[in-house]
């Protein structure tokens, strides 16, 4: 698992490859000090875990896939659903997926 850092004079921004968790986003305040201001875990590997996809960023379609599905060009493609609804990019979830970076 790979950290990548983003970093401006007041802003320092710690993304994962797995699943473009958001780890931190620091902001310095007026007294120079730095706040993160995302819930999440501290150590990279605490992420495998996380069932709640704390900092997780979202998946290809940002709400809802009702009715278990989408037609495109005639051709019905299926999806994995809870009561209907797809959410969240499926049983294997977005936010635990490892990308390239």
């Amino acid at each position: 698992m790979k950290q990548v850092t983003i970093q401006s004079e007041n802003i320092i921004l710690i993304v994962l490859d797995y699943g473009a968790v958001i780890q931190k986003l620091l902001v310095k305040g007026t007294d120079g000090n730095y706040t993160n201001v995302v819930v999440g875990f501290n150590y990279p590997s605490a992420y495998e875990n996380d069932k709640k996809c704390l900092g997780a960023c979202v998946g290809r379609y940002a709400g809802r896939i009702s009715k278990g599905g989408f037609v495109l060009d005639q051709q019905t493609y299926p999806l994995h659903n809870v009561n209907g609804v797809h959410l969240h990019g499926g049983k294997k979830r977005f936010c635990s997926k490892n990308l390239e970076i």
